[in-house]
């Protein structure tokens, strides 16, 4: 039997606390549970998605995708990224954007945050960071950082009003807890104040 999401299975709450990660940012920690050990990030993504029926996903990246990515782009991805790219690799066209406006990429459009069209949303924060998903068609969009060792994902906002990243979530289970939740922290592209 299939997990479901209802109010349960994903408890959230309000409040969240700072703190420092090794790479030396802040992040708002979200005091949000799963309340099932066994679920992971691609099962909760998967079962939120079955539930909109105009979403279509591509068929799973296959390990030998997976794998020239990495040798391309000189980076290994961590073992979530791994299972959420086999189990689904990005919206299909015509109507690849979730009912709140998100787009999630297929791993052939994943790419570097400073080859991304003219290079206006790299910086020297968002060395290493790749663009994967992204709101109502690139008004920003996401990024996670990879490197050849990566053991964890931060994720930041691009192409935010002041040109600065926006740190959201320490790794990719942490922004699939706040996508699932539809989080205020998601849309902070043009929120001045620091996250």
């Amino acid at each position: 039997m299939r997990p479901r999401i209802t109010s349960a299975t994903a408890r959230a709450s309000s409040r969240g606390s700072r703190r420092d990660g090794q790479d030396g940012k802040s992040y708002v920690v979200s005091t949000f549970r799963w309340t099932s050990r066994s679920m992971n990030p691609t099962a909760i993504l998967m079962e939120k998605w079955r539930s909109e029926l105009q979403l279509q996903l591509l068929p799973p990246a296959t390990e030998l995708e997976i794998r020239e990515f990495e040798r391309r782009q000189g980076v290994r991805l961590p073992d979530d990224l791994r299972d959420y790219y086999r189990a689904a690799n990005g919206f299909a066209p015509p109507d690849d954007l979730d009912q709140n406006g998100f787009c999630f990429w297929p791993l052939t459009r994943v790419c570097p945050v400073a080859t991304f069209g003219s290079g206006d949303w790299s910086s020297a924060d968002t060395k290493d960071c790749f663009l994967f998903a992204d709101y109502l068609i690139l008004c920003w969009a996401y990024a996670f950082r990879l490197t050849a060792s990566s053991s964890s994902t931060p994720v930041c906002i691009v192409g935010t009003a002041d040109g600065h990243p926006r740190w959201i979530a320490r790794d990719f289970r942490e922004f699939v807890e706040l996508y699932v939740r539809d989080d205020e922290r998601l849309y902070q592209a043009n929120d001045p104040r620091p996250v």
